[in-house]
């Protein structure tokens, strides 16, 4: 019986308790990461933890404009941007969403975190109190 790879990654998260992860086809290239400046391009599936869905809402997360959205569990949501991670997203749809959750969320195609460094952006307060450095 084959396993859904979706399925897999999915109690992975839950298992971590992750509050952040994704999806994403690296043929389509590779991007520096740094969420408490600003959220990276969207790729194929973004899953948002409980920091994102107390910055953007609920109900706003799960009326995205995109392929699907699922509410994992409470406090981890999904949003997949196009039907399969082979199929490329649209302008359009990176758009939409940007719009529907706030540009100054994300960074603009193109652009990576070193460019919002001294930006005003819309990014979760995280909590690393428990995290070991």
């Amino acid at each position: 019986m084959a396993y859904d790879f979706h399925v897999l990654y999915e109690e992975l998260i839950i298992l971590f308790n992750a509050v952040k992860a994704r999806i994403h086809n690296n043929t389509q290239g590779l991007q520096a990461i740094r969420l408490d400046i600003i959220h990276p391009e969207l790729a194929h599936k973004e899953y948002f933890g409980r920091p994102y869905i107390e910055l953007f809402g609920k109900e706003r997360l799960l009326s995205t404009p995109c392929f699907r959205t699922e509410e994992i569990r409470e406090d981890l949501i999904s949003l997949q941007l196009s039907p399969d991670i082979f199929t490329p997203i649209s302008a359009e749809v990176r758009e939409a969403v940007k719009q529907h959750l706030g540009v100054n969320a994300f960074v603009e195609t193109g652009t990576d975190f070193r460019e919002y460094k001294d930006r005003d952006t819309l990014v979760p307060k995280f909590d690393f109190s428990n995290v070991i450095l």
